[in-house]
């Protein structure tokens, strides 16, 4: 957010409304200047054998949005003051949410018969590890309802007359942005062969679809794969005993891609842009978050209108679940912005 003055001369009284625009130009240049500059030259040379050097600047960054604060004028000079949001919009960065909440649902196990039998509780394990993992992150909120399958037709239910669900966690919808998921968990059995040995290995591959807000829109999954050795079989039975790991270095194995998972699952929900859709109530623009997602008063909003329109809007109020927005340049029509889906920026 960047301030800017711009200033023009009077000629006449006539020229004034052309003196206002000049200004203004003036300050929006001196605002896109001051978000960065490109500077281009170049030396020709006269007929007289002289060097003159010739400069270009111009501004490196985007006006986004911008208002007027205060003008200024007399019989000589016409004045504005302008608050302009410079920068650019990356779409495909990582928000750097500072609050998330995550319900983990109940696990689905697909485990091979030809597996060692005492490895089949390393599946729990795992996901327990998961659970841990995300829990222990401060930035996370980490809702525990694993007896609970994750079935988007009951959440999506309209609770507020249904007893069971009001007295307990059971069929409780997921609140405007939160995450749901549950963890798939594959354990194979996988031989590599050559002319004398077989080395024996156990393929893990985790996968956790990502679900948001009360509507469960599908926000992508999370996959990891991995190989884990379980020692050889050979012509002889002293080397295969020798080749195989001990239980304890197998268990940590499993744990490593336990936390792998829960890494990319952290980076995956935090880097996830905040967004919610407009309501525009009494005059006024409302969204259904609030500081249960980390909003808080200021917070800068962006709606998108086309590939080089943006309205900027900045956060009024905020409470536990929702906010009152206002645009940054209040001659915007709130009527326009009412339905409209808005992203919430300067996480990072």
């Amino acid at each position: 957010m960047i301030n800017a003055t711009g200033r023009a001369a009077i000629v006449d009284d006539e020229d004034r409304k052309f003196a206002r625009n000049r200004a203004l130009e003036d300050a929006l240049y001196h605002a896109a200047l001051t978000g960065g500059a490109k500077i281009d030259g170049f030396t020709s040379v006269q007929a007289d054998t002289r060097l003159d050097d010739h400069f270009i600047i111009r501004p490196s960054s985007q006006i986004l949005d911008y208002t007027i604060v205060d003008e200024i004028y007399d019989d000589v000079h016409y004045e504005i003051i302008i608050q302009a949001a410079v920068g650019s919009i990356d779409k495909n960065g990582c928000q750097g949410r500072s609050l998330g909440h995550v319900s983990v649902f109940s696990p689905i196990f697909q485990l091979d018969r030809k597996i060692p039998p005492w490895t089949g509780s390393l599946a729990n394990y795992m996901v327990s590890q998961i659970y841990d993992n995300l829990n222990a992150d401060e930035r996370l909120v980490t809702h525990n309802r694993m007896e609970e399958i994750f079935d988007p037709d009951k959440l999506n239910r309209d609770h507020r007359y249904n007893y069971k669900a009001l007295t307990s966690r059971k069929a409780l919808p997921i609140r405007e942005g939160d995450f749901a998921f549950f963890t798939e968990v594959q354990l194979r059995k996988k031989t590599v062969k050559n002319s004398i040995q077989k080395k024996n290995f156990i393929e893990v591959v985790l996968i956790s679809p990502i679900y948001l807000g009360q509507n469960n829109q599908n926000s992508g999954l999370v996959k990891t794969k991995k190989m884990i050795a379980l020692g050889m079989t050979s012509f002889s039975k002293v080397l295969d005993a020798l080749s195989q790991p001990h239980r304890s270095k197998i268990r940590g194995d499993f744990e490593k891609v336990a936390r792998l998972h829960a890494e990319s699952i952290i980076e995956r929900l935090l880097c996830a842009p905040l967004q919610a859709v407009i309501k525009l109530k009494n005059d006024e623009l409302y969204v259904n978050l609030g500081e249960r997602q980390g909003l808080t008063a200021n917070r800068l909003a962006i709606v998108d209108s086309g590939s080089t329109s943006w309205t900027m809007l900045k956060v009024d109020q905020v409470d536990s679940d929702g906010a009152r927005l206002i645009p940054l340049n209040r001659q915007r029509s709130l009527a326009q912005l009412d339905g409209k889906e808005v992203t919430f920026l300067e996480f990072n």
